[in-house]
């Protein structure tokens, strides 16, 4: 993005707003005066005034409404913009990292496969598991400069930045968003690709060093210290911060579950039938194995099975925070408009305006009753007693802020 320039005419168009809203206040008492005039002037005979006062007034308002709606897109563009450049250039930087890191793997194991040990092999293998809980752990980021690229795109269109018939090259800073939001979707694409395959490449450089027995027993370790995992993170949900890091862990320990398949199709690969001459050690050891072999695939299903369980009761868990946290924050922006608007409407600049302000008012209290009604329950259907005390206080917190708006409003 042309990152001077946007800023440079996102702070010019901002300034202007803002020196409108300055000009419309500076002279609003001036206008309530005239306003008055003219209704005296009514009541006296001049029935031509009514007209001038009405044009005058709605004027007005049409000023007023478009310093406020210039104001207001002003600012979005700017923390969209903000937002837009900080995620890309993040998620960017990531991006050349992991190729870097992809790129060593496999110049090493072309020149060097045949001198790295086991070990080595394995550690290089759960590196590439842990570039691919990363690749999962970004897609928050990526959506987020999709979707603060895109938003910028419409908000600039809306208000008149390109021409409708050829959007994307008559402003060069939209021009730049577009190719940037392409640029990410292809970059995106390719290492969704490209990640698995060096994962499954490395994956099977470690297992041609490892015996079926060798298999199972990487598989033992893993799955208990999974399931140790598993069941500790249960235990800790409390707060939303618990619940995002919990999935966060769930949903990383689905990606390192993914990546061992093909170590557990190791395991079920047929072995050897013993015969009477292989003797009863070689019985007793492959039966021993087939043994080994059914317990871990029962308890890899059961793992399975509780990890997906848990990761589907998180995400409803978070959907549902969301949804009552949302509906909050816009009780709680409603209120705060009324406030600004009861401070504003405490020093009236005409006689006019305080009428208006009075039938305000009433409309006013009708709908303060609604938005505490509807605080009262969201606040009761929080009964499942799990961690939301905190956001029980902010719903009480906002119905005393309802209950002192009323008061101003009827002691107005």
């Amino acid at each position: 993005m042309h990152q001077g320039g946007d800023r440079e005419e996102l702070l010019s168009e901002e300034l202007s707003g803002l020196q409108l809203g300055e000009v419309l206040q500076e002279n609003e008492a001036r206008l309530g005066r005239s306003l008055e005039a003219g209704l005296r002037l009514q009541r006296w005979g001049c029935k031509g005034v009514g007209v001038a006062t009405s044009e005058l007034e709605g004027r007005w308002r049409a000023a007023r409404q478009r310093a406020d709606s210039e104001r207001t897109t002003s600012d979005r563009e700017r923390r969209l913009s903000n937002r837009f450049i900080r995620d890309s250039a993040a998620l960017s930087h990531w991006a050349v990292e992991a190729r870097e890191m992809m790129s060593r793997w496999s110049q090493s194991g072309v020149a060097a496969s045949e001198e790295m040990d086991v070990d080595q092999r394995h550690e290089h293998f759960l590196h590439c598991v842990a570039l691919r809980k990363q690749l999962e752990s970004r897609w928050d980021l990526k959506v987020s400069v999709i979707g603060a690229g895109s938003q910028l795109l419409q908000l600039r269109e809306a208000v008149g930045h390109s021409d409708s018939n050829d959007s994307e090259t008559s402003d060069p800073r939209l021009c730049s968003i577009v190719s940037q939001l392409r640029q990410t979707e292809a970059d995106w694409s390719s290492l969704v690709a490209e990640v698995p395959v060096v994962q499954r490449a490395l994956h099977q450089r470690w297992l041609e060093m490892l015996t079926q027995q060798g298999a199972l027993q990487e598989l033992q370790v893993w799955l208990g210290a999974a399931e140790s995992r598993l069941q500790e993170n249960h235990r800790t949900w409390s707060t939303l911060t618990d619940l995002q890091q919990n999935l966060r862990s769930f949903q990383e320990c689905r990606v390192e579950l993914s990546a061992h398949q093909a170590t557990l199709d190791l395991v079920n690969q047929p072995s050897q039938t013993y015969s009477t001459e292989s003797g009863q050690m070689g019985r007793y050891d492959h039966n021993q194995f087939a043994e080994d072999q059914g317990r871990l695939n029962h308890q890899w299903l059961c793992f399975q099975e509780s990890l997906n369980s848990q990761i589907q009761e998180l995400e409803q868990t978070l959907r549902s925070r969301a949804e009552r946290e949302a509906r909050l924050q816009q009780i709680n922006i409603w209120i705060t408009e009324q406030n600004l608007w009861m401070d504003s409407a405490q020093t009236p600049s005409s006689q006019t305006d305080l009428q208006r302000s009075l039938h305000r008012c009433q409309d006013l209290e009708e709908k303060i009753r609604q938005k505490a009604a509807a605080l009262q329950e969201l606040r009761e259907k929080l009964c499942d007693g799990r961690g939301d005390d905190s956001f029980i206080s902010q719903i009480e917190k906002s119905i005393q802020t309802c209950a002192d708006l009323t008061q101003q409003v009827s002691d107005m």
